[in-house]
This record gives C-alpha cells, structure tokens and sequence, in this order.
C-alpha cells in the first residue's frame, strides 16, 4: 500500500462557540498543521497555503444555538475559492447529508471525534490526497471475496465473469474456468433450457428478477436460493447483458419452515384437554421442528409428591436430576458438549441477535420451566441446537405453560360445574325437608293462632336462608365464606341442638374450645349431622369433644357405613346421605379432614381433624 501524501497546508477549523474542539484535538492528533477560526471569513486571513476547510454546522435542536452550515460554505468561497470546504454536521438528520452536498460542501463528515484515523483519513479525502483504489482493483478484489455467487453474462447469456462465491463448488471449475461457459457446459438440458429462455426475456424486455425463491434438492436435502438477474447497459445505454447474484437462503428458509410448523402444531395444543395430553403434543411438536430430535415432558404431581414423566421420546436415557434442578429452580438450563447443566437467566439471552448468554458456548440440550406445571426436556442427541432453533423452544415452552393453564382453568371450571349440579340436588332435599318442617308449623300456627309456632317458622326460614348462602359460595367458589371468627364449640353445638335435638336424646359437650371458622357454616355441619343421628333414631346420647387437632361428634345407635355418607345420592330415601356429603363438602372448603369410623358405644363417630382450635382449661 502506498504511504499517504502529506497534506499541502493547514487545516482550518472554523468553530464559532468551540463546539468543534473535539473534532480540531482529535484532527491535530493526525495532522501537524490544525488551526482554529471563529468566524467564516477569517479565512481569508490565514498566512500560507490551506489544504482544506471545514466549518459547522447544527440546525441548534441541541443545547447550542443554530449555526448555519451553507452560510459558512458560501462565506469560505468567497474568501478562497481554490480551497476545499467541508462540513461538520453535529446533527443525526440522515437527510443532513444530502443538504449539504447539495449546498456545496466537498465532504460532509460525521465521524465521532475518537475515531481519529477515520476522521483523518476523511480529512485527506476533503484535502484531496488520498489515493483511492482504482476501479479495476476494487472490481477484482470483489469478484475474488466476495461470499455469495454474482456474475456478470454477456447478451447471448454466456458467462464473462464470476465471483468465487459458492454456486460453481460442484462443477469443479474455478471462477477463471466458468468465464466462457454457458448453462448448457454446467447444469443439464432442462434447467439450461429454462435459464437460457428466462434471460433472453429479460433482456428483450428489460425487465429484472429480484430475489426469486427457487428450491432444489441437492444430496437428498432440501435447499433454497435467492436470485436476482438485472439487465446492464455501457455509458451510452447500450444493452451488454445482465449482471446476477445467487445467495443461498436455505438457512432462512428452514427457519421460516420452521416456525411455520411451531405456530401451525401449537394450534393442536389449543385442542387439547387434559395435562398428559398437552404433554404427548409438545413431545410430537418438539420432534416435528427439526433440530430436536428428543424431547420429554414432566409434570408436577401432588399425590407423588413430585415430577412425573407424562410424554418422552422412545429410546432415550434422560438425566433426570436436570429436569428436578431446573423445576426447584425455575431456571432454564443448557446442557453443554461437555455434558454439564449450567442455569441461564431468560434475560440474559439477546434475542433480537439470537445471541447466547455470555461463557455459554455450544449448547446440546435445554431443560425450560413450565411455571408451576412442570419442566420441557429437549435434547439434539450427538449434535448442537443453534440460537434460533433455542428461540423456537423457548416458544413452544411459552405454548405449552399456556395450555397447561388452559387445562387447569378448564378443570376447575368442570369441578366448578359439576359442584353446582350436585349442590343443586343435594340442597333440593336439604331445603324440602326444612320447607316442609316450616309449612308444618305454620299450619299448627295458624290453627292454633300461635304466635310461638310462628316464631318457629321464621327460625326455620332463616336457617334455609343460611344454607343457600353456604351452598352457593362452596358451589361457586369451592371454598366457605372468609369472614371466619372465633367461634365456642359448645355454644354452636348446643344451638344446632335447639333446632334438630328430640327428648329422647340427650346432647353431652364433655369438652369446649374456640374453633377458628364461619359460624354459619359450622352451625350447619352440627345441624346436618345431628338431624341424621335423629332421622337414624337409636341413638340415646349424642356426644361433642375435642381433638388434638379438631373435634368429635358420636352417637349410641347403629354404626352406619362411610361410604354410604360420602357420595351424593340425590335420593329421598337416604337423605342422611346428602347431609353427611354436604357436611364433607364444607369441611373440604375450611380444610379440615373429616373421618366416619364406628364410636366406642357402637354408633358412629365423625372426627374433625385440622382444624384451628383453641382448647378452653
């Protein structure tokens, strides 16, 4: 390379505010000869030969005013016309540029003050004495560097130049060789026929192709090129031949390809229902996309206390601590060539780049969190995901966590459903038996003219109230009222009692506590099981006590069976049925366990266990 003239004089900076210190320090840290002008026509007062000019200018959108670029560049002709005159535009207006060489400037200049040997070198550019490559050099070195497949045919579609870009690797033919050739020499009779037509038509027409998509199928593999064919004309706008360019776009194509079958495949998680289910797809979906030839699917499961494996490829020995680091965590992890797990942070990745978290190198497996569902497992096998193909699974993880949250919502609203169908009939019996219990009374009251009896049927009227409030909560939210209080135990049980005890039993509290609960709902599960130890009849007491977590409720009479209580029966003929259900149904709402067993007496005893419970001394 040849060494750099010398400039032929100073460089004059005009800089009115110093808003172009920078640029002058950063000038002389280059040049031997900078000096500094305030104004535009002190120019013309400089002792010596200049070499070059450059003034300011800043339309004032900043913190300093507004100095007029055009103003100085006319000003510096006047003064030395024989000088070059550059710019300085201190703006980021793109269309700045264009302004001002439209306005006159020799070179406008943006170059940042610390990027000094650029800023010089566009300085000998304004001063005249760089010795810019000639033509023929750039041509040559672009044919022989450039990546991509670009050649220039002559108007009868014979080849006159090439790069050495791939497109000509399995001709066995260097860039120099192809010169000369046809389509005919490189490619077979069809596809030379179909080149050759499709240029003569360009070149008749004058039109181009830009960025045709053509696929082909080369070793068995699907592949994808980008073509773009332009007729090109001498100085005099006569037609030579055309100048194209083939890019291998396979890459793209495949992702593109790729990512169509992400969204296309994640519309069968939207159809399915149940959490394996979701699982099984994402497996078929992870295994559809290419580049993941494994994948497994775990879930958390309450009753094992754990992750479950609800879908996996066959035939693949997983490590199964990955999936139970990334689930405690609820990080994502990479498996690395070497075999090692390492977290990642999701915000650690550049997306936008397809760039990977730093000391992250070439990634074989991936373990992505589902929430609180569970964790996707993805592995390559012997080969490396690459960051795009990464990107698509974090997608279908998102896709899967969104399912599997689907499926929850849809399985509590089915609960929910088949909560307000069996509360419905099971309040159908409840409510008539208190209905007829009020109209009963209310006829004895209106016989009798008893206004105690009438007391009795607003009593009872309210107790029905109660129950629906209860039934309804627990049939729409599945849990009681949260306005819980302390309640006595004694107290509640002794009212119950009022409302459904008979003389021929007696109520025993051998034991009092403060129960944390609703009222309402607890006054109910003592009502509802003291009228199924009347309605079984047999019993001579009925006792009440405490647990250490809870209380107890037992009679005399005849043991009934647990399963007999626990399952709606929708039936007037077991009405304790119904009750003891209902009973279980609030319990479950407050949390507490409820267990049936036979009494010591030989009846049956219902045991409340977890409950909040204050023992009284």
């Amino acid at each position: 390379m040849p060494a750099d003239q010398a400039l032929p004089g100073s460089v004059v900076v005009v800089d009115p505010d110093g808003r172009l210190e920078p640029v002058a320090d950063a000038i002389g840290t280059e040049f031997d000869d900078v000096r500094t002008v305030e104004q535009a026509s002190a120019v013309a007062a400089v002792a010596g030969p200049v070499a070059c000019v450059l003034v300011a200018h800043d339309p004032g959108s900043g913190d300093g005013g507004r100095i007029d670029g055009i103003d100085a560049i006319e000003t510096v002709r006047d003064a030395r016309a024989d000088v070059p005159v550059g710019v300085y535009a201190l703006d980021q207006d793109v269309m700045t540029v264009a302004r001002l060489r439209d306005a006159g400037a020799d070179v406008v200049i943006r170059v940042p003050p610390e990027r000094s040997s650029l800023l010089a070198r566009q300085i000998r550019a304004l001063a005249g004495v760089v010795d810019d490559e000639p033509i023929q050099t750039q041509f040559q070195s672009f044919l022989e560097y450039y990546p991509n497949k670009v050649y220039l045919k002559d108007r009868f579609s014979r080849f006159v130049n090439v790069t050495r870009g791939r497109g000509f690797e399995g001709t066995g033919l260097d860039r120099q060789q192809v010169a000369g050739l046809t389509d005919y020499e490189l490619y077979e009779r069809p596809l030379a026929d179909e080149l050759f037509e499709e240029e003569q038509r360009l070149l008749e027409t004058g039109e181009s192709i830009v960025e045709k998509i053509e696929h082909f199928v080369e070793d068995g593999e699907s592949r994808w090129v980008s073509t773009t064919k332009v007729p090109r004309y001498d100085s005099d706008g006569e037609l030579l031949g055309l100048v194209g360019n083939v890019k291998d776009v396979t890459s793209i194509k495949r992702q593109e390809r790729a990512m169509a079958t992400l969204h296309e495949a994640s519309r069968r998680l939207v159809r399915t229902t149940s959490p394996r289910e979701v699982g099984q797809t994402a497996v078929e979906i992870a295994t559809e996309m290419g580049g993941l030839p494994r994948a497994r699917v775990d879930l958390f499961d309450v009753e094992a206390g754990g992750l479950r494996t609800v879908a996996e490829t066959d035939g693949v020995d997983w490590d199964g601590q990955s999936f139970q680091h990334a689930a405690a965590t609820r990080t994502p992890h990479y498996r690395t060539e070497a075999g090692e797990f390492v977290p990642v942070e999701i915000d650690e990745h550049d997306h936008r780049e397809l760039k990977l978290p730093d000391g992250i190198g070439r990634v074989c497996g991936l373990r992505l969190p589902l929430g609180d569902h569970g964790v996707l497992g993805l592995d390559s096998g012997d080969g490396v995901i690459d960051p795009f193909t990464i990107e698509l699974a974090h997608v279908l993880a998102s896709n899967v966590e969104a399912a599997l949250d689907r499926a929850e919502q849809e399985r509590q609203l089915t609960a929910q459903s088949e909560r307000l169908e069996e509360f419905a009939a099971l309040s159908s019996h409840e409510l008539r038996n208190r209905l007829q219990i009020a109209l009963g009374t209310a006829g004895r009251a209106r016989a009798e003219d008893d206004l105690d009896a009438i007391e009795e049927v607003i009593e009872t009227l309210s107790r029905m109230d109660r129950l629906v409030s209860q039934l309804l909560t627990l049939a729409r939210t599945g849990s009681v009222s949260r306005s819980t209080e302390a309640v006595a135990l004694s107290g509640v049980a002794e009212t119950a009692w009022g409302v459904t005890g008979t003389a021929e039993m007696t109520l025993v509290v051998e034991d009092d506590a403060v129960v944390t609960a609703d009222r309402d709902a607890l006054l109910e599960v003592f009502e509802m099981l003291f009228r199924t130890i009347v309605d079984t009849a047999g019993s001579e007491h009925v006792r009440v006590g405490t647990l250490p977590d809870g209380f107890v409720l037992e009679d005399d009479a005849s043991a009934v069976e647990p399963a007999e209580l626990f399952e709606p029966t929708h039936s007037d003929g077991q009405p304790e049925g119904d009750s003891i259900y209902l009973v279980s149904a609030i319990a479950d709402a407050h949390g507490w366990d409820i267990e049936v067993e036979p009494s010591d007496c030989g009846g049956t005893r219902f045991a409340f266990h977890g409950v909040d419970i204050a023992h009284v001394q």
